[in-house]
């Protein structure tokens, strides 16, 4: 058995079905059902205005325990930033911080290896 299943749901935005792989894991050990699924698309269409293919749609899927799509909704985002500039800055400089602590914490502990690599080479 595959571990994902293919669905289809309608976006009233794009005025189109859409295909999603869902994987066969996704309702586990959820709290209840109907579950809420959330992910972006990009718009599509014939009749779309040429400013608005390839905008982004934030897509909210409601999935029961059986994997069906029991409900949709679609909202076109006003800008393509999901995350403000400032969050992402201060996310960020907060993994640019913890790289430099493990980066120090890996010096160190290779510095406490080949102490106790030359100690053990005197004993043995």
């Amino acid at each position: 058995m595959a571990d994902t299943i293919v669905k289809n749901y309608y976006c009233s935005i794009c005025k189109k079905h859409h295909d999603i792989s869902l994987a066969r894991d996704l309702v586990k050990n959820r709290e209840s059902y109907p579950f809420a699924h959330i992910f972006l698309h990009k718009m599509e269409g014939n009749d779309t205005s040429i400013d608005d293919v390839g905008a982004d749609i934030l897509t909210t899927l409601y999935i029961d325990a059986n994997l069906s799509i029991r409900g949709a909704e679609v909202k076109k985002l006003a800008t393509g930033d999901i995350i403000s500039k400032e969050d992402s800055k201060n996310m960020v400089n907060a993994l640019m911080e913890e790289m430099a602590r493990l980066q120090d914490e890996l010096k160190n502990l290779q510095k406490a290896y080949k102490e106790l690599k030359l100690e053990l080479d005197r004993k043995g």
